[in-house]
């Protein structure tokens, strides 16, 4: 008998701010109108787990489903409040969706009531949010508007996008709570003041793709700045930064947004046919209070070992290579955690039980990596245990 049960991990290592970016992209795509289901399609930012040019070794979390709405050319936007876990997204008519975001441990993506698009601003071309104030940043192409959905979505203020033309994206940096990023559908990624104001806009510097930008994405997981991702209606997406094509994706979608969400690293992890998989139970974003790692479909019967857990300070951690390379075992898992890693608790648990790793740790604030794999003990593996994939998470400022 195979019984599911759900614990949590104690077992990471962290490391020093790494020269990549990291982490994932989240975009949306409502009913194409031609019977294509509504997607929310999630893809790695270069990173030492995952880059255009070198691919893996982490693994392209996919799609999954996404609240359906009539797909309307020019319109729409999608972005995630991280530290509610909480996903937005709008074909640009009428109403904002909220769903819970499905792959933070246990979450069943449920749906929250609909917010209702205030009528000064009419359609939705952009979309952003605080995650400290929770306020979202609105545009219909020629304005921006900062409204508050605990207050009936009132509009607390408004600034012209002018002297750009009409703007298809928003995003927003809690690091940065005095800006707001946006990019044009030319492409420009462009600074406003968060009261009103152009600071500066970005050209692209990529060769035309031949269709209008539709979102852009800013990563907070790099403590000196981050890359900039724009996102075209035929589906290519682009780092703006770089300028060059990061990846591509189906097309009419309608916005994208950075997600503070793991990128796993695979291994065969299977125990008497048994795969347990393994999550974060929040998004990974500095000060999450109830931050910790969660192990799912564990065989029947079988325990947990719980790793401790090793802080490097700057200057005191092992060299990072520029992509993780595993450690084979001669079962066929993996081991992605650094080679060496202290082991400094070793604890069984029993089904129904849990452990917790919390966060922040010393020095775990935003820039940080860490890199997380369980190790489950399974007697039919000629290792006598068996190691699940690992995570690879940037702590990321929102």
């Amino acid at each position: 008998m195979i019984t599911t049960t759900r614990s949590f991990l104690a077992a990471a290592i962290l490391l020093p701010g790494l020269s990549l970016s990291a982490q994932n992209l989240l975009s949306y795509r409502p009913d194409g109108g031609v019977g294509a289901p509504a997607r929310m399609f999630e893809f790695p930012c270069r990173s030492p787990a995952w880059s255009p040019a070198l691919g893996g070794p982490g693994l392209v979390p996919g799609p999954f489903a996404g609240r359906a709405r009539p797909f309307v050319a020019a319109l729409g936007a999608c972005t995630v409040d991280s530290t509610a876990g909480v996903m937005f997204t709008t074909n640009g008519l009428v109403s904002i969706q909220r769903t819970q975001y499905p792959r933070i441990g246990s979450s069943t993506g449920a749906a929250i009531p609909d917010l209702p698009i205030p009528a000064v601003v009419g359609q939705v071309t952009g979309m952003a949010v605080d995650p400290v104030l929770h306020h979202l940043f609105l545009t219909n192409g020629p304005t921006v508007f900062e409204v508050d959905p605990t207050a009936g979505m009132a509009v607390l203020a408004s600034f012209p996008a002018a002297p750009l033309n009409l703007l298809a994206g928003l995003e927003y940096d809690p690091a940065q709570p005095g800006l707001v990023f946006a990019v044009t559908t030319a492409a420009e990624v462009a600074t406003y003041n968060r009261g009103g104001g152009l600071i500066s806009a970005a050209p692209p510097t990529y060769a035309w793709p031949g269709a209008d930008a539709v979102g852009i994405a800013y990563d907070k997981s790099n403590v000196a700045g981050g890359d900039f991702y724009v996102m075209h209606a035929n589906g290519q997406i682009y780092n703006h930064t770089h300028g060059v094509l990061h990846t591509t994706e189906p097309a009419n979608q309608v916005g994208m947004v950075y997600l503070p969400s793991p990128v796993q690293l695979p291994s065969a992890g299977t125990c008497g046919g048994v795969t347990p998989t393994v999550s974060v139970s929040e998004l990974v974003v500095e000060g999450a209070g109830g931050f910790g790692l969660e192990i799912d479909n564990l065989p029947a019967g079988a325990p947990l070992a719980v790793w401790g857990v090793q802080v490097y300070g700057p200057g005191t951690a092992p060299p990072v290579p520029p992509v993780w390379i595993g450690l084979p075992f001669a079962c066929g898992d993996t081991l992605w955690p650094v080679p060496g890693m202290p082991l400094l608790t070793f604890t069984a648990l029993g089904a129904g039980t849990s452990a917790v790793l919390p966060l922040p740790l010393p020095g775990a604030t935003a820039g940080w990596t860490l890199l997380a794999q369980p190790l489950v003990f399974c007697p039919s593996s000629p290792c006598g245990f068996i190691l699940p994939n690992a995570m690879q998470c940037e702590i990321s400022r929102g």
